[in-house]
């Protein structure tokens, strides 16, 4: 699903990403250990062509909205969000975020954008809820979905490995209209 028109926060501009945001910085994060710990790809097999075809298959599909975060002062694109798997009859879907620079952590960038698409997921796309997953020992991403009104929905014991360890998995949600 491409954005016709990108979406303004006070300090993000959000926007549909293109086939050069495919180079740096994007491909440096989705090669850097510490960016891929939480997420569920963590191989960083990622090259410039893969990451190309990922892109134009998210603004090629009807079901998923992938956006680019860019900081309105200085230009810079910090990270990507995506609204995936858009259900049209259930009228939800799932958030996911990647704060790809590191000077940018916990600034509350990713609580910004989490917003700014959950408002567009209500107001644009007519959608009455959306849901998020993170691990319980990712605090920085518990805290941004808590940020921007997502509640925790479910908790499940163990039930995935990060860093070698078993960890609780979380499914946050937003009840939007």
């Amino acid at each position: 699903m491409y954005l016709n028109k990108p979406i303004n926060t006070p300090r993000l501009t959000l926007r549909s990403l293109q086939k050069d945001d495919a180079g740096a910085p994007y491909l440096s994060w989705m090669q850097d250990a510490d960016v891929l710990r939480f997420l569920e790809p963590r191989d960083g097999g990622y090259d410039r062509h893969s990451l190309e075809q990922y892109i134009a298959d998210m603004n090629n599909s009807e079901s998923n909205l992938m956006l680019g975060l860019v900081r309105r002062d200085s230009g810079a694109h910090i990270g990507n969000i995506k609204l995936g798997g858009i259900n049209t009859e259930h009228m939800d879907g799932h958030i996911g975020i990647l704060i790809g620079d590191k000077t940018a952590w916990g600034h509350g960038y990713a609580s910004e954008a989490i917003s700014a698409v959950s408002n567009h997921a209500a107001d644009e796309l007519d959608l009455k809820r959306v849901y998020a997953g993170c691990h319980a020992n990712n605090p920085g991403s518990w805290k941004a979905f808590i940020n921007a009104g997502f509640s925790e929905e479910k908790r499940q014991k163990q039930s995935c490995q990060v860093d070698g360890k078993w960890v609780d998995s979380l499914t946050m949600g937003r009840i939007l209209q």
